[in-house]
């Protein structure tokens, strides 16, 4: 029997939700999803780009991220009372079926 349980990392399941859509696990995704996972509010594009740092993403490589992550339902987008568009945990990305 296999010690190993892949559900106790929060990076594993980070990757796993990614990959329940069909997509690869790319670390840029990984590290915007933990991101919005971790975040208590929503999140603008520069709020993601300071908390990413210096060695972080590229804007255009932060915006492709963002963009796949809403297409897929894993984030929603929402503008905030400034027009500023927000991003936040979304409840889709992996669908079950309701019993």
């Amino acid at each position: 029997a296999s010690t190993r349980k892949p559900a106790d990392s929060p990076l594993l399941q980070i990757a796993e939700r990614i990959r329940a859509t069909g997509a690869r696990a790319t670390p840029a995704r990984i590290r915007v999803l933990e991101l919005l996972t971790a975040a208590p509010a929503p999140l603008s594009h520069q709020d993601i780009e300071g908390a990413l740092g210096p060695d972080g993403l590229d804007r255009v490589t932060l915006y492709r991220v963002l963009d796949w992550l809403v297409e897929t339902g894993i984030a929603v987008k929402r503008a905030d009372e400034r027009r500023v568009w927000r991003f936040s945990l979304g409840s889709g990305g992996t669908h079950h079926g309701h019993v």
